[in-house]
Parts: C-alpha cells; structure tokens; sequence
C-alpha cells in the first residue's frame, strides 16, 4: 500500500520555517519516517516534519473517518505488561481517556464556577460532551479543521465551528478557558496559534495544553517505529523543552508544565497564562 506523501503532488508539499529561529535556523535530520524526513533544529531543539501537507492535502487523506479507522481504531492486542501497568494505574486514577483528560482539565477551570471555555481541536466533540455533564455552568464552544469530525460534533448537539483559531476571528477576551488536546502539534504554526489563544483568553484566563512528547525515553527508544510519531498530521515534534521556548517566546506564564513518568513520560501536560 502506498503511502499518505505517495498520493501528495508537489503542490500540497509545503516548505517549512523553525518558528523560533526563523532564517537563522540550523537544521539536521534525525530520521525519516514513511517518506517524511524529521528535521531538529540544532539551536532550538524544536523539530519538524518535512514537508508540511497542506490543508486540502489533509482534509482529502487525513482527517478523515477512513484514516482514524485504519491508524487508531483497528482492534490491537496490548501486551501482558501493558494491560498489567494499565490496572495498576487504574487503582490511583481513571485509565479512560476522556475521563483522563478530564481529570487534569479540572484541576486548572473550576468545573463549579460559569465559565466560556473554547476547545480547539475539538475532533467529534467527546471531551465537550462529557465536560457539559460534569461542568453544566460552563458555555462551551468547539472548533475544529475536519468537515467529518464537526458533522459528528453537531449531531451531538454541540455548538462546533470549522477553521484555525488563527483565522476565526473570534472576539477578544471572549473565554475564560481555551483548550487545546492533542493540537498544537498539528497546527500551521504552533507561535501564531498561541499568540492566537492569548488574544482569546481574558486577561489571566488559562490555556490548557497536551501533546507527545518528542524527547522521551520511549520516543528514543522507539524511534521512527514510535506509535506517536505521525508525521502526515503531526507537523511539530515538541521535547520539553522546545515546548518551553515557545511558550515564553509568545510571553505565557507558564504554571505547570511536565510529562509524568506514566507511559515513560510519552505525553506532555502545560497550562500557560497570559498577563
């Protein structure tokens, strides 16, 4: 089967810029993954998937129900360890990943107080959905990239726009909360959507962030064969701490930022705030 960048003309294969370092950027392979390369840039340490699909390249091929199908929802066999970690941990927490989600989004938007949370990247509405039962005074909006997936979210009954944040036009100062799981790896520009989000949030209003973590044990253990590494969606590859250059160079004050050593540190949690 060929792969996604097979069926990409060279059109949709867009060139990329580090967000951080710009022009000045010094670039090195460190991988290639089902055609893309992995560029890390040496001053920075922030990486990047090489070339960027662009948006009619990822609305026909990857954002679709077909591709969620066969990437995510296939059925696999956990290894014994994996099912014996997962009830471990099942006997401190919640394992599901809604409920897990929901778990550390509590903790920084007070599910008791009427707050106007925004959730970017929203995908078929499951973490709004079930924050509207356990959080019922917040007004809670949606937005996300995939015709699919917002079709999915509407019939849910839930109020989902289609777009970029950096594009919406939405007005400032509107939310109290913004957000954004699973996200800022797949946006154009990971600098420009948080400044984004800092003109929709109210002054001290939280942004409430995960994503994969690059630089943990597991990513270079795995390598290329890193379940994770998604590269025709995940046009960003974020270590700690390029995660913490960027978010002080869009001026957020960062209030939590860590990758717990469940699951070897894969994921990274942040919340930021801006003056």
């Amino acid at each position: 089967m060929s792969s996604i960048l097979d069926r990409v003309g060279p059109e949709e294969r867009l060139a990329v810029t580090d967000p951080l370092c710009g022009e000045s950027a010094d670039p090195v392979q460190v991988m290639c993954v089902r055609g893309f390369r992995i560029m890390r840039c040496r001053r920075c340490g922030l990486a990047w998937s090489d070339p960027h699909l662009a948006d009619s390249a990822l609305a026909r091929l990857v954002y679709t129900d077909r591709y969620i199908a066969e990437t995510w929802k296939a059925p696999r066999r956990r290894p014994l360890s994996s099912r014996l970690w997962r009830a471990v941990r099942g006997l401190f927490g919640p394992t599901g990943h809604i409920e897990k989600r929901w778990a550390f989004v509590r903790r920084w938007l007070p599910p008791d107080q009427p707050l106007d949370v925004l959730e970017v990247g929203c995908w078929t509405g499951e973490l709004m959905a079930f924050a509207a039962h356990q959080a019922p005074r917040w007004r809670l909006r949606g937005m996300d990239f995939s015709s699919f997936a917002i079709e999915r979210a509407r019939e849910a009954g839930l109020d989902v726009g289609q777009g970029y944040l950096e594009d919406a036009g939405l007005e400032a100062g509107a939310f109290a909360g913004l957000i954004a799981w699973n996200l800022l790896e797949h946006t154009r520009n990971p600098l420009e959507f948080l400044r984004a989000a800092r003109c929709v949030l109210r002054p001290g209003g939280r942004c409430v962030l995960h994503l994969p973590n690059f630089g943990s044990p597991w990513a270079r253990l795995r390598g290329p064969a890193w379940p994770v590494l998604l590269p025709e969606q995940h046009r960003w590859h974020f270590t700690c701490r390029a995660l913490t250059r960027l978010l002080e160079a869009s001026g957020a004050d960062i209030l939590h930022l860590n990758s717990p050593p469940a699951n070897l540190g894969t994921q990274t949690y942040a919340v930021v705030r801006w003056a």
